[in-house]
């Protein structure tokens, strides 16, 4: 099974394939942050737990970080986003991914977004 879709107030974008996700920011979010400084990756790779932040991405007009709201296996940060962030905003939705990761438990990712489809509706 494939998903594909945004969250957080169409802030990320992720593309799931069976257990793995792959997770980056929309345009939205690139025009919320202006030019993008600096990429931070806090917890690295390996097991993240409910509310770690995972990375923190820093532009001339605010922040964005994301926390994973349910346990996760990191298994690669794009690195190359350290050293050049300008990819992020050049090409997000392909060179310019930030995490992959797999999914611990499949009911806490579907059940996580399900509550933001309700929620973007609520909004929309």
């Amino acid at each position: 099974m494939i998903d594909v879709g945004e969250f957080g107030e169409g802030l990320y974008w992720f593309f799931k394939k069976e257990s793995s996700v792959v997770l980056g920011l929309t345009h939205k979010a690139l025009q919320e942050l202006g030019e993008v400084i600096s990429v931070d990756y806090v917890c690295g790779e390996g097991l993240a737990v409910p509310d770690e932040v995972i990375f923190r991405v820093e532009g001339v007009s605010g922040e964005i970080e994301f926390s994973t709201p349910f346990d996760c296996d990191v298994f690669e940060v794009n690195q190359e986003l350290r050293v050049d962030p300008e990819v992020l905003s050049e090409d997000p939705l392909e060179s310019g991914w930030l995490v992959k990761f797999n999914v611990k438990s499949e009911e806490a990712f579907e059940a996580f977004i399900e509550e933001q489809a309700q929620e973007q509706q609520k909004i929309g």
